[in-house]
């Protein structure tokens, strides 16, 4: 197998397993993106259990709905970001840049 599938093989691994993190996006060297989608999926994480956490006991579903509506949005972008990226690698148009021959970046 070529050094560049290889790298695409990779990234494409990533990208399913753990894409919902970015962390695709810094195996590409998408620092940027890669930390914009952390943000988005760790913090609309952290803004639902908080938001779960603020319910008094007892309260009924709806309270819970509306509770995880908002925190859902950003994860949502995040999950949609990660299904896109998913599409963009298998079409090779997300790849890694090829390393230099030196050991040097370019």
């Amino acid at each position: 197998m070529q050094a560049g599938n290889q790298k695409r093989l990779r990234a494409l691994l990533l990208c399913a397993l753990a894409g919902m993190f970015g962390v695709h996006r810094f195996y590409v060297q998408r620092h940027l993106s890669g930390g914009l989608i952390f943000l988005l999926m760790t913090g609309g994480m952290l803004w639902g259990w908080q938001a779960l956490a603020a319910l008094p006991p007892g309260n009924s579903w709806p309270d819970w709905v509306q509770a995880l509506l908002l925190p859902f949005i950003p994860m949502a972008i995040a999950i949609v970001w990660m299904h896109i990226d998913l599409l963009l690698i298998l079409l090779g148009k997300l790849d890694p840049p090829p390393a230099a021959a030196d050991g040097k970046k370019g």
